[in-house]
């Protein structure tokens, strides 16, 4: 005969007795996510990662600064940057080419920069452009540009031309030797013959796209990789090949350009045609959602690890983007506004919504991503390849100037690093802080902020890393020194290696860290915590040290 299930009696929890001294290490952060809540993230990556580039995982490296502005436009204000290499005698096939920045102003002013002196030509007088001009270059001889107000321009380095021709247009490019524009649903092309070349007997012409993907119009034309990307803001669609179809012999007849558009997606595009870039053979691009590649035939997204950053970042002011060779690591960096509602006390403001709006720059590396912060009101970048370094630079302005980010390695920046708040491994167990430290790296002493946290508690300290300089007289005594308060005065020098540490206060299921300063020529090597089991579900009082 079968018995009835008896019931269980419950064991009351006592608390009982703090366990072994074990040990958090985060030793491995390689980047930063932002999609999941700091507890649900794994000890392998990071909440947070500002102003610190992950070389490795266990080596996060303090970007450099920016530098002092190459040049002042004191009456400007930026819009749109491009950079452009032209030649420095139009007349002259043979003349060394200079570097430019071509800054656009909200004024509808354009100027040339020079990026080796910062001398500076304004070639249109404000009021030619709007505030969305698009621009390429014709083979190092002018720039060619496209304005829904202005139409389309050119300038070869002294000369500025304002109607090239009567083509309407809002984005431009140059690819298999033709000047492609597109207005709303019309691309439209230039012959043979040159960038001017509007003959239809030298296979110049138009064709409108009638396909329903393209819902709205034709935001970016970006001749990347070999193709000729056609951007829409819920597609995007490639030319690949470009022949030129003659008449059948015996017959009378003109040339014809003839190509295939091909769609590579009808459910994915890219409003912000500032944001499209070439990085590693990948064309990026961003649009609300986040940022998208399109890799081979497929376009995928590669920022889910951005998504919580993405949800308060604010599209009024255009996302931008620029290619920079940071610690010699090939990178693609995006700028956006973000209304910050977590960092202000490292930043010092009291905002009075709670968050704080500034810039930063989300900077893709090797699949990861990480972020960096050179100036809180920066509004465009632009990516340089310099002749003199041969490697890609970037250029940022924040109104009216026009300065080289990321480039500065004797000035401080500040960085924030948020580690997880771990469990590790159980979070049924309420654990104990004993002590805390850093690994790091540095060329000089620092001062670390170090907040100890759990899901209940902020706790900040300060650690200090550096070696004591020990003064002695003649008769090997050691000397110390005093200031007027009378207090005694230590000196230090450069700490190379190593792992101050400090007791700290801290009681929860879940421990983590953030840490922040600000310095130079210094890395994080690794966020160590050192904790006991206090309590089985955390009801108990906090366990004595």
């Amino acid at each position: 005969m079968a018995r009835r299930p008896q019931p269980r009696q419950q064991q009351a929890h006592t608390g009982g007795t703090p366990g072994p001294r074990q040990q958090i290490i985060f030793t491995n952060l390689p980047k930063m996510n932002t999609r999941v809540m700091r507890q649900n993230l794994s000890e392998n990556e990071a909440a947070w990662i500002e102003n610190l580039q992950p070389i490795a995982g266990n080596f996060l490296r303090i970007v450099p600064a920016p530098l002092f502005p190459l040049a002042e436009l004191p009456t400007k204000i930026v819009t749109r940057m491009f950079h452009t290499a032209i030649l420095s005698n139009p007349a002259n096939p043979n003349s060394p080419l200079v570097d430019y920045v071509i800054f656009f102003a909200t004024d509808g002013s354009a100027t040339a920069v020079r990026a080796d002196t910062g001398d500076s030509i304004q070639f249109a007088p404000p009021g030619t452009f709007s505030t969305t001009p698009d621009m390429t270059t014709w083979i190092n001889e002018r720039i060619l540009i496209i304005d829904p107000i202005a139409g389309y321009c050119d300038w070869d380095g002294v000369t500025f031309t304002q109607g090239t021709t009567p083509t309407l247009g809002t984005t431009i490019a140059v690819f298999a030797g033709r000047v492609w524009i597109a207005h709303r649903r019309t691309l439209t092309w230039t012959g043979t013959v040159g960038y001017n070349d509007t003959n239809p007997a030298n296979a110049a012409g138009d064709t409108t796209l009638t396909d329903a993907d393209l819902v709205h119009e034709i935001t970016a034309l970006r001749a990347l990789n070999n193709y000729l990307y056609i951007f829409g803001d819920q597609s995007v669609k490639f030319i690949g090949n470009v022949t030129i179809a003659n008449p059948p012999a015996g017959t009378v007849g003109v040339s014809t350009t003839e190509f295939q558009i091909v769609t590579l997606t009808s459910d994915v595009g890219c409003p912000f045609p500032m944001s499209i870039l070439s990085y590693n053979r990948l064309v990026m691009f961003c649009n609300i959602s986040g940022v998208w590649a399109i890799i081979g035939a497929s376009v995928q997204k590669v920022s889910d690890d951005l998504d919580g950053l993405f949800t308060r970042v604010d599209f009024s002011q255009e996302p931008c983007a620029a290619l920079n060779d940071l610690n010699n690591i090939h990178c693609y960096l995006l700028l956006l506004k973000y209304d910050d509602p977590d960092n202000n006390f490292v930043f010092g403001v009291s905002p009075q919504f709670g968050f704080h709006p500034r810039s930063v720059i989300a900077v893709f590396q090797n699949r990861n991503w990480f972020l960096v912060r050179q100036g809180d009101n920066l509004i465009s970048i632009t990516a340089l390849p310099l002749a003199e370094t041969n490697e890609w630079e970037t250029m940022g302005s924040s109104g009216g100037d026009l300065t080289q980010l990321l480039i500065n390695e004797d000035a401080p920046v500040t960085y924030i690093l948020k580690t997880p708040l771990s469990a590790h491994n159980s979070i049924i167990i309420a654990k104990q802080t004993i002590r805390a430290g850093l690994a790091l790296s540095a060329l000089e002493p620092q001062e670390v902020n170090f907040i100890m946290e759990s899901e209940t508690s902020f706790n900040p300290y300060k650690l200090f890393a550096g070696r004591d300089i020990i003064w002695r007289n003649a008769a090997h005594d050691i000397i110390t020194f005093v200031n007027n308060q009378p207090e005694e005065i230590n000196f230090k020098t450069s700490p190379r290696f190593m792992v101050p540490y400090h007791s700290m206060e801290a009681y929860g299921r879940v421990l983590g860290c953030t840490v922040w300063g600000t310095s130079k020529n210094m890395a994080l090597n690794a966020a160590l915590i050192e904790y006991v089991d206090a309590d089985l579900w955390g009801e108990g009082p906090p366990a004595p040290q």
